[in-house]
């Protein structure tokens, strides 16, 4: 028999949110914590996020749809965008609209993300340096950027230089196992500590969910069936019947570098090691791009029957889903699939890797409950309660 002894809340705002309209809006994730003192024991999972399409998109013309999704959500706003297109394209059985280009603005928006969480979350959670003004600059060269050769060429040069300023111009050989070890114990530079750091804060893991596979036709479909027969599944979305967690450690499924790291390495280590290796991978994707290369299919839209149609963007966070069904040119029926969906199921990735963690002490649980949620890095504000308990 358990009793209650001790309650705190903490709220954490990892991404900051324009407008109280958004919160309202997207809602928030609650997460409470079991601790007996010694190690994690309980870890439960709450979405307030409520339907906004069934509200706000029903009935309205497709051009209004299109031009309204983008500006609802606070986060990600250009993988919205491209989602929200190619869906309604696919459900005209219409060939996608600006392909590259979109392609282009969904890679750089997932670069600003990613060095968001180097440079501002993640320093500021393993008691590093946070150094916002090279996010804030890169940012800006991508909000004024109107498409073209120039504002292309200014934007890849902010960002090949914040990334060799993380890696501190020595960057190591990404599928080297070996070579990633001897970096990351000599070397000074700011991702170095970071890996350092998380290494050192030794998060353990229980049993994994699956990795949901990447991007593709059939994926799609898959996911599209599922929403036609699970009324809940856009809330509580599940792979082949199991919780599965998205983003850039699934997408890097096959990379030499997991097969070579000492057991034990935590799922959060992973997650921020595979988002610095899709990170520096940008700045030549961007550049193949703007010489006219097709795009690698980062965003896809499928149609599932006429008027009916799907559409995947994988975002920095994950799979990004967009499920549109038009009458004529008005839309009759829209759904939508985040990230967090998958990531914070509630018996997905973070009570994986928290439940049977040890800490025994409140500031070491508050900081590995923190880290385990920001390598899962949700799209929405998160408010945590850390409940003590004991026999």
């Amino acid at each position: 028999m358990t009793n209650r002894l001790q309650k705190w809340n903490l709220a954490f705002h990892l991404q900051p949110v324009s407008e109280s309209r958004d919160v309202e809006i997207e809602g928030s994730l609650r997460i409470s914590v079991d601790w007996d003192g010694e190690r994690i024991c309980g870890v439960r999972v709450f979405s307030s996020r409520p339907d906004v399409t069934r509200a706000l998109v029903g009935g309205r013309r497709a051009a209004e749809v299109q031009a309204l999704l983008p500006r609802i959500f606070s986060i990600c706003k250009r993988a919205q965008a491209a989602a929200v297109e190619a869906a309604l394209d696919a459900a005209r059985g219409a060939p996608p609209a600006a392909a590259r280009h979109r392609e282009m603005e969904v890679l750089a928006e997932v670069a600003v993300e990613y060095l968001w969480r180097l440079r501002i979350d993640l320093p500021g959670l393993l008691g590093l340096p946070q150094r916002p003004a090279a996010v804030a600059r890169l940012k800006h060269e991508l909000e004024r950027n109107r498409g073209t050769g120039e504002d292309w060429s200014r934007f890849l040069v902010a960002l090949q230089a914040a990334i060799e300023e993380e890696c501190g111009g020595e960057p190591f050989a990404q599928g080297d196992p070996e070579a990633l070890r001897e970096w990351q114990a000599a070397c000074d530079a700011p991702f170095a500590q970071i890996l350092r750091a998380l290494h050192l804060a030794a998060l353990g893991h229980g049993e994994k969910p699956p990795y949901l596979p990447c991007l593709s036709d059939a994926g799609l479909r898959q996911i599209g069936d599922a929403l036609e027969r699970d009324v809940n599944f856009a809330k509580l979305p599940l792979h082949q019947g199991a919780p599965a967690e998205c983003g850039a450690r699934a997408r890097l499924i096959g990379h030499p570098l997991w097969q070579a790291l000492p057991s034990g390495t935590s799922r959060a280590y992973q997650r921020v090691l595979a988002r610095w290796i899709e990170l520096a991978e940008i700045p030549p994707q961007l550049s193949r791009l703007l010489a006219g290369e097709t795009p690698r299919c980062r965003i896809l839209g499928v149609t599932l029957a006429p008027g009916h149609g799907i559409a995947g963007v994988e975002t920095a966070r994950g799979l990004l889903v967009h499920a549109a069904e038009l009458v004529g040119e008005r839309v009759a029926r829209y759904r939508i699939v985040a990230p967090t969906e998958w990531n914070f199921h509630p018996e997905g990735a973070l009570p994986a890797d928290l439940i049977g963690l040890p800490a025994r002490a409140p500031r070491e649980l508050a900081q590995r409950v923190d880290l385990a949620i920001q390598s899962l890095d949700p799209c929405l504000r998160h408010d945590v309660e850390l409940v003590q308990f004991h026999a």
